[in-house]
């Protein structure tokens, strides 16, 4: 029996789109047009998962979530949230959602994150062709200058089975990285001694590299922002806008101790 998927949201295309790449991946969908509407069908239908826009009329994902985990019938149903606010993340986590995912739509990620959630040994079609090196653990490269919140992410990723190698400077980055082969690379905006762009390029042009996810962030803490000068803020806009347009694969903003536990889940997709 196929699983079924529940998708609230009040933007017909986001449902069609959705609803194209999960009846591919084998999923009976159903729909619902608000939050208000979503409680019914979830209580009518009761699906294996929902998946839940937070911007609605009637009633917003958020109330959509906090009614649900309210309710004892339905309180168990496993729930995504998907939105364009990705500093939500904090207000929604005390509901337990399964899933925080950011438009625009990654579909593999998502796909990953249902084959998680439902615990279903096959991969997902996008992951098929990988060879044995998913079994290992996942290797990670962070190049940043020395800063707290670096320590904290090189830390929970070893946690979460992650192989992690931090680099404070750009010197023999590339070299190091052909010879680790990582399966993601994390670059802060600012590394001293060579410009992070310059770096991107250079993976770009690896051939063991330029295929790999490229993550750029920020790192400064909010007392130092206080005290940059608007000169300095211009040069990370700058550096930012050449790190995308040389190949950076997203901008994840800026990396705090307070926001890391969000960090943490995204990264987690691009290496599952």
């Amino acid at each position: 029996m196929k699983r079924v998927i529940l998708v609230v949201d009040d933007e017909l295309e986001s449902v069609m789109l959705l609803e194209e790449i999960l009846v591919q991946e084998g999923y009976e969908v159903i729909s619902a047009r608000s939050g208000r509407e979503g409680l019914e069908k979830v209580r009518e239908c009761k699906p294996d998962l929902v998946i839940s826009d937070v911007v609605m009329p009637e009633m917003d994902g958020f109330t959509f979530l906090k009614e649900l985990r309210k309710d004892p019938a339905i309180s168990h149903t496993p729930i995504f949230i998907i939105t364009v606010r990705e500093k939500m993340w904090d207000t929604f986590s005390l509901y337990s959602p399964q899933a925080f995912l950011t438009k625009p739509l990654n579909p593999p990620q998502l796909i990953s994150e249902i084959q998680a959630c439902f615990g279903e040994d096959q991969l997902p079609a996008w992951k098929q062709t990988e060879d044995e090196s998913t079994k290992r653990h996942k290797r990670v490269m962070i190049a940043g200058h020395l800063a707290p919140v670096i320590k904290s992410l090189a830390n929970q990723l070893n946690q979460h089975n992650c192989d992690v190698q931090v680099f404070l400077t750009g010197k023999d980055f590339i070299e190091k990285a052909e010879a680790f082969v990582p399966d993601l690379i994390l670059l802060d905006v600012f590394i001293a001694d060579c410009q992070s762009q310059q770096i991107i390029q250079q993976i770009r042009k690896s051939k063991n590299l330029y295929k790999k996810p490229v993550i750029i962030f920020g790192s400064v803490e909010e007392d130092e922002k206080r005290v940059i000068h608007k000169k300095v803020q211009k040069q990370f806009e700058e550096s930012k806008t050449a790190c995308v347009n040389a190949g950076a694969t997203e901008f994840m903003g800026n990396f705090t101790e307070d926001n890391l536990p969000e960090k943490i889940f995204r990264i987690r997709n691009y290496i599952r």
